[in-house]
């Protein structure tokens, strides 16, 4: 039988055993716990949020957006992301900015149709608000080509694009051929290179 000296030296032997136990838990426990709290500090936003939050539109090209959008009624905000395309087609680095009006969704269709196609105006800006106008005109349908050092547009035309006399023929009897836009450096501006004519049978097969 322990007397109470007894109990009292094996509860204080115990508590020392104990202790070192403790505090180790307790110390592991709170280093993962500090760990687990600075994870979120450390972690950078992701790379797409970045360029979504840093990318900015110019200032004209926001406002002819909305201009449009007004035109045509849209019900709803546009995203610009939805109705404008930035790509290097010049090679120098800076986007250019391909903008279809007809992509914009309008309580009446058609509004910025017409009968040789869609309208394709292409942008650039050099300070980041103004816009200088480099390509305008219709197309059937366009594409996005991505070569290197710079991404190339080839558009589908019709008629007198493809080197046709409209005065001589129908619309009707109207081809359709596709063309590479190319930069002219000494009018700054995009122009439809050589004419590529399409072969209907491939395009069946």
């Amino acid at each position: 039988m322990m007397t109470a000296c007894q109990k009292h030296n094996q509860s204080s032997e115990d508590i020392k055993k104990n202790e070192p136990v403790i505090d180790a838990q307790a110390i592991a426990s709170q280093v993962k716990s500090d760990s687990e709290a600075e994870i979120p500090a450390t972690v950078s936003v992701p790379k797409k949020e970045q360029e979504h939050a840093t990318f900015t539109y110019p200032e004209a090209l926001v406002k002819q957006v909305a201009e449009a959008q007004q035109h045509c009624q849209t019900p709803g905000t546009v995203e610009m992301g939805s109705v404008i395309k930035t790509v290097d087609l010049i090679g120098d680095e800076q986007p250019e900015y391909i903008y279809e009006p007809d992509s914009i969704v309008c309580a009446e269709d058609g509004v910025f149709r017409g009968h040789g196609g869609d309208q394709l105006v292409i942008y650039q800006s050099q300070d980041g608000k103004s816009i200088q106008e480099i390509f305008n005109s219709s197309v059937f349908a366009y594409q996005v080509l991505d070569h290197q050092p710079k991404a190339i547009v080839q558009i589908e035309v019709g008629g007198g694009y493809c080197g046709q006399n409209m005065d001589e023929i129908s619309r009707a009897e109207a081809i359709i051929c596709k063309r590479n836009l190319e930069w002219d450096e000494a009018s700054k501006q995009l122009k439809m290179g050589k004419i590529q004519l399409i072969d209907k049978s491939a395009d069946a097969e």
